[in-house]
């Protein structure tokens, strides 16, 4: 990669990699490893000091990041607010943390109509939205398809509609980020997140909202296990899925780079989901290995991976950074609108990794921790081979201005 070393040097303080908040985990309240620990209840007191103690910096110096994730319902089924959400009194944030906000993907489903779920759906968006506005979040993420509508289109169009209406409404300053879904949920593919990002600026119109994604790295190595079972199996897939079969089934780094640098090209990718990824699940610690206790066992990136079972994060974190500093590289000129970079690790309690990794909230930090780590250092080799080749052609062109430095 030719970039210039005094570029990096630019990018990683203004990042302030080595004090900054830039990666986090997901707090959710729906999905959690600490029983007796509630979100968003204890995070003041219990969350955020934990990250701070398992990151390894002074409590009161290093500032927090975390994407909020909340489904306890903003709205009753009769649309009054739900004064009993414990969201609506959760307002000790640190001046100087940053929160993402994943909107809500939950539904009511009891006794209520097709058509109820559909306004009792966009009133508790935007309840949530208010929150965020509150709160000062950095960003949200929007899915754009949710189990209970996602076969109708109409219904997805118009929830979609309504819901950057109202963020264009509000004008907020925040990132409005679509996330990829797994497959058959869409978006998934690169071809279906293309075509929903462009949606979704028509929909925004002339408003300068700031729109980007989220990509999901989990999400897609699942996408495309999926879809080779399914090419495997004869089954009927959209004409885009077949038309893109020879990168599907490239390894999972290069239909990762494809999806970045070719179908996403000059669209914003400004965070990203992480989670370990082995067999049907991907939301297991980063850098921990299946079997083992993730409470004793370090959370390492740098090791062996089989890819046909396993995601390979490894070269997946990499792929993050190579695409980071390309699009300053791309864009011409770092200073003329600096890009955040929000890096989430999603390690839940699920049907599947109940087994296989028993979490609690300190051992999902640890691969929080890992990640972070493995970024610095490859951010810091990077830097260390950009001046290695300025002093390489430094030394060349020296040596072509004087013939006496060339040995005989």
């Amino acid at each position: 990669m030719s970039y210039q070393y005094k570029d990096i040097e630019v990018i990683i303080k203004t990042l302030n990699l080595n004090r900054g908040p830039f990666v986090g985990p997901a707090l959710c309240d729906a999905v959690q490893g600490d029983p007796d620990r509630k979100i968003p209840q204890d995070i003041i007191g219990y969350h955020i000091p934990e990250f701070k103690r398992v990151m390894g910096f002074p409590e009161k110096e290093y500032p927090f990041f975390a994407e909020l994730q909340p489904e306890i319902p903003w709205i009753q089924p009769d649309t009054a607010f739900n004064a009993q959400n414990p969201w609506s009194q959760f307002c000790g944030i640190p001046l100087n943390s940053r929160m993402g906000l994943h909107l809500p993907i939950s539904v009511f489903k009891k006794g209520v109509s097709p058509e109820r779920q559909v306004e009792l759906f966009i009133s508790n968006r935007k309840a949530c939205i208010d929150f965020g506005e509150k709160r000062g979040v950095m960003y949200y993420v929007l899915h754009i398809a949710n189990e209970n509508f996602h076969q109708n289109h109409t219904v997805v169009k118009e929830i979609l509609r309504k819901t950057i209406a109202y963020l264009c409404e509000i004008k907020t300053n925040s990132f409005i980020l679509i996330e990829n879904l797994e497959y058959p949920g869409y978006p998934s593919t690169p071809q279906e997140l293309y075509w929903w990002f462009h949606r979704l600026k028509e929909l925004a119109g002339s408003v300068p909202v700031k729109i980007g994604v989220m990509m999901d790295v989990s999400h897609l190595w699942r996408t495309r296990g999926e879809i080779i079972k399914a090419m495997r199996e004869g089954r009927a897939l959209p004409e885009w899925i077949t038309a893109e079969k020879d990168i599907i089934h490239q390894p999972y780094h290069d239909f990762l780079n494809y999806t970045l640098k070719t179908k996403l090209d000059g669209i914003p990718v400004i965070g990203f989901h992480v989670g370990g990824c082995y067999g049907n699940e991907t939301h297991l610690i980063p850098g921990v290995q299946v079997g083992h206790d993730p409470e004793t066992t370090p959370a390492e990136i740098n090791r062996f991976y089989d890819e046909n079972v396993e995601m390979n994060m490894k070269t997946t974190l990499k792929n993050i950074v190579q695409y980071y500093f390309d699009s300053y590289r791309e864009a011409g000129d770092i200073h003329q609108e600096f890009r955040p970079l929000y890096i989430v690790t999603e390690s839940y309690i699920s049907y599947y990794n109940r087994q296989l990794q028993p979490l609690t909230y300190s051992s999902v930090l640890k691969g929080t921790r890992a990640v972070r780590d493995y970024l610095l250092q490859y951010y810091r080799k990077l830097l260390d081979k950009s001046l290695g080749r300025v002093r390489f052609y430094e030394y060349l062109s020296a040596s072509a201005e004087d013939p006496s430095l060339h040995r005989e």
